[in-house]
C-alpha cells in the first residue's frame, strides 16, 4: 500500500514538475513570417502564453511594451509603426517563463480586407481570363495571405494561414479582384500592400454579420429564414463571420472592398439594412471607421420573373448613397455572358476599386472615378428629361443606340428610345403619349451609356427611386398630413376591426396581433381572408386626400404591385402564427392620395394588402 501511495505522489509531482516546465507561447497567423503591418499606425501585437505572465515585445523600429496575459492567456499591446518602405523589420516577444518567439521580414505599408462571396474568392484558377494573362509577374510590393473558409457557431481566436509573396505560383490561386486591386494601389503609391483574403463562395451577407447584432431585427431574421441557404448544415447567421473575420479584429488595415449580393437576390428588398448593418458591425468590432468600396453586382439571367438582381443594384445604391465612407463600382460593361454568374474579366473592377481608394483614402488625384447616377427627371410634353450626378464632363453611348430604356404611363413600361445631351438624357417612346417614369438597364439588359471615363452610368427607375433622399432603413415621406374622413376600402371578405394587440388579423385565421407601433394603436384596420395563392385585390379611395397607410410584407413578389408606395422599415407589426417561432411580420407603407383618387392593387401574397387608417368605411 505504502509502495502504490509513493508512485502515486510521485506520478503527481512529475506532471506538476513537467506542466511547469512546459510553458507556451502562441502568435496568431496574422503575425507570421513576411507580414505586412499598417504604416504609420497605432497596431495590436497579440498573442497567447501562460496565464498571469509577463510578456516583453521588443521590436527592431525601436518599440519596446511589457504586459501581462490575462487568465484565458491573451495578451496584446498597441506599438507605433514608422512610416511605409521596404526594410525589412522584426519583433521578438518573450514570456517571463523564458518563451521566445520572432517575427521577421516584416513591411510596413497599405493592408486591406478582401471579402464578400464567390466573385470577390475566384482567381485565375478559376477561369478569370485577364488573371492568367498576367499572372507569373512577381511582384514585390504585394504580398498575401488567405484565411480558409470556416463556419463557426463561436468567435475564433485564430486562423490557419501564412504571409506569401505575390509571385505566380500564390497569385495563381488568389482573389482576381484583390491581387489587381493591391497591384494598382502598390504600384501608385509605391509602398508595400498587404491583402488579406476572406471570401467564401455563395455566402449571403448575414453570415457575415454578428448573430448579436442581427438577432436585434426579427423582421430581418425571419427574412433570413427564407433563403435556402439558411438550411445548410454549419451556415446560420455569423457564422462566416466568426470562423473568418472575428479571428482578424485585433489586426489593423486601411479598409475592405467588398464583392457580394448575388445569394441575397432572394430577399432583395432587405439587403440595403442587411448591408449597412454589416458595415457597421465591422466597424464596430475593429474600433474604427474603416473605408468600404464595393461591387455592384452585374446583370445576370437568374430565370425568374421578379428582377430580383436589379433589386440588389438598387439596394446596393441606397447604401452607397447614404452610409458614410463607402464607394461603389459598376462592372456591366465587363459582362460578356447574361447565363454566367461569374464575369470572367476581374481587372477593371479590382483597378476600379482601387480608384475610389487612392482618391478618398490617399487624397490621389486619379481623374474621374465615381459613375454617374440618377438625380432627377422633368416630363416635357411626351418626352422625359433625366439629369444626373458625377455626369460632368457629359454622357457617351459606348455603342449603337441605347440600350436598357423603358418607359412608363402609370404602372405600364413599354421599350423607349433615348438621345443623350450633354450631361443628361431624353428619354421618349412612340407608344406612350403622357410618360410619368424612366427606367434604365433596371431589367436583365445591360445598358451601354458611360461618362467621359469610361464609368457606367448606374441602372435607376424613378418610378421608386429608393436611392434617392432616403437613409436607411429608409422612412416613409412625410409630404402629406394624415388623410382626413373616412377610408373607403372594397375588399372581398372584409372587416373592419380595431388595431390593438390580440385583435385577430385575419377573418379565416385566428392569428392574433402581438405587437403594433404605437403611433398606429386604435386605428382601425380592413382585416380580410388570409389567402395562399388566389390575387388579393384591394381598391382604395381617399374622399379628402392626404396620406393613406397599409400594412404588406416586404417581399419581392409584391414589388410591382407596390410600386409608388413608401415602406417604413422602422414600423412593424407583427402577429401570431401557427409557429410560435415565426411570427407574421408587416410593414407600414405609405402613400399620398389626390383628393378623391383611387387606386387598387393586385398580388398574390398570403397576408395581401391591409389599409389602416383613423377611421375606415368599408364597402
Amino acid at each position: 500500500m505504502r509502495k502504490k501511495l509513493f508512485i502515486s505522489l510521485l506520478s503527481l509531482l512529475l506532471l506538476a514538475f513537467t506542466a511547469q516546465a512546459q510553458p507556451f507561447l502562441k502568435l496568431p497567423a496574422l503575425l507570421s513570417d513576411g507580414a505586412v503591418l499598417q504604416a504609420d499606425d497605432m497596431v495590436t501585437l497579440w498573442g497567447w502564453c501562460d496565464p498571469n505572465t509577463e510578456v516583453t515585445v521588443e521590436t527592431s523600429w525601436g518599440e519596446k511594451a511589457i504586459v501581462k496575459s490575462d487568465f484565458s492567456t491573451l495578451w496584446k499591446v498597441r506599438v507605433r509603426t514608422p512610416k511605409a518602405s521596404f526594410d525589412a523589420h522584426s519583433f521578438t516577444v518573450t514570456t517571463k517563463r523564458k518563451v521566445t518567439k520572432t517575427v521577421s521580414n516584416i513591411l510596413f505599408g497599405q493592408v486591406w480586407l478582401c471579402t464578400g462571396q464567390s466573385n470577390m474568392n475566384w482567381s485565375a484558377a478559376n477561369g478569370i481570363l485577364d488573371a492568367r494573362g498576367v499572372i507569373g509577374q512577381k511582384d514585390p510590393s504585394v504580398r498575401l495571405f488567405t484565411v480558409p473558409k470556416k463556419a463557426s457557431a463561436y468567435p475564433q481566436e485564430d486562423v490557419e494561414g501564412h504571409w506569401s509573396p505575390c509571385d505566380s505560383a500564390n497569385a495563381w490561386w488568389f482573389s482576381a479582384v484583390g491581387y489587381f486591386f493591391g497591384r494598382k494601389l502598390a504600384a501608385e503609391l509605391g509602398q508595400p500592400v498587404g491583402l488579406v483574403n476572406a471570401s467564401w463562395g455563395g455566402t449571403p451577407v448575414e453570415v457575415w454579420i454578428r448573430k448579436e447584432t442581427l438577432s436585434r431585427e426579427p423582421e430581418l431574421v425571419g427574412s433570413w429564414k427564407t433563403l435556402p441557404y439558411a438550411s445548410r448544415k454549419g451556415w446560420d447567421i455569423g457564422a462566416a463571420y466568426n470562423g473568418m473575420i472575428a479571428p482578424l479584429e485585433n489586426f489593423v488595415a486601411a479598409g475592405a472592398i467588398w464583392y457580394q449580393g448575388e445569394s441575397n437576390r432572394n430577399n432583395a428588398i432587405f439587403y440595403a439594412r442587411d448591408f449597412s448593418m454589416m458595415i457597421r458591425d465591422w466597424r464596430q468590432a475593429f474600433g474604427r471607421e474603416i473605408p468600404f468600396y464595393f461591387v455592384q453586382i452585374a446583370p445576370k439571367d437568374y430565370k425568374g420573373a421578379d428582377p430580383q438582381g436589379a433589386l440588389v443594384r438598387e439596394q446596393q445604391e441606397l447604401v452607397a448613397r447614404t452610409v458614410s465612407k463607402t464607394g461603389m463600382v459598376n462592372i456591366s460593361d465587363t459582362v460578356e455572358d447574361l447565363t454566367d454568374i461569374h464575369p470572367k474579366y476581374k481587372r477593371p473592377v479590382g483597378e476600379r476599386l482601387a480608384a475610389w481608394a487612392l482618391a478618398e483614402v490617399y487624397g490621389r488625384e486619379v481623374g474621374k472615378y465615381k459613375s454617374p447616377a440618377y438625380a432627377s427627371m422633368e416630363v416635357k410634353k411626351n418626352r422625359i428629361v433625366v439629369s444626373f450626378d458625377n455626369a460632368e464632363g457629359g454622357l457617351v453611348c459606348r455603342d449603337g443606340a441605347i440600350r436598357g430604356l423603358e418607359i412608363g404611363d402609370g404602372g405600364t413600361f413599354s421599350p423607349a428610345q433615348g438621345m443623350i445631351q450633354g450631361d443628361k438624357l431624353v428619354v421618349w417612346s412612340n407608344d406612350v403619349r403622357k410618360p410619368t417614369a424612366v427606367r434604365y438597364a433596371f431589367g436583365l439588359e445591360p445598358g451601354n451609356v458611360a461618362d467621359v471615363a469610361g464609368n457606367p452610368l448606374l441602372p435607376f427607375r424613378t418610378d421608386r427611386p429608393a436611392q434617392k433622399g432616403q437613409t436607411v432603413p429608409s422612412a416613409a415621406k412625410a409630404d402629406a398630413p394624415v388623410a382626413k374622413g373616412a377610408i373607403v376600402v372594397s375588399c372581398a371578405n372584409a372587416e373592419v376591426r380595431t388595431l390593438t394587440e390580440g385583435a385577430t388579423y385575419f377573418t379565416n385565421r385566428k392569428y392574433p396581433v402581438v405587437d403594433v407601433p404605437t403611433e398606429y394603436s386604435g386605428w382601425q384596420f380592413a382585416a380580410h381572408e388570409g389567402l395562399s395563392k388566389e390575387e388579393h385585390t384591394v381598391t382604395i379611395t381617399a374622399p379628402e386626400g392626404g396620406k393613406v397607410f397599409l400594412l404588406a410584407r416586404n417581399v419581392n413578389r409584391l414589388a410591382q404591385a407596390l410600386a409608388g408606395w413608401e415602406p417604413d422599415l422602422t414600423k412593424v407589426l407583427q402577429y401570431t402564427t401557427n409557429d410560435p417561432a415565426k411570427p407574421g411580420v408587416m410593414v407600414v407603407w405609405s402613400r399620398n392620395f389626390k383628393k378623391g383618387e383611387s387606386v387598387t392593387l393586385r398580388g398574390i401574397d398570403f397576408p395581401g394588402f391591409t389599409v389602416i387608417a383613423p377611421k375606415i368605411e368599408l364597402r
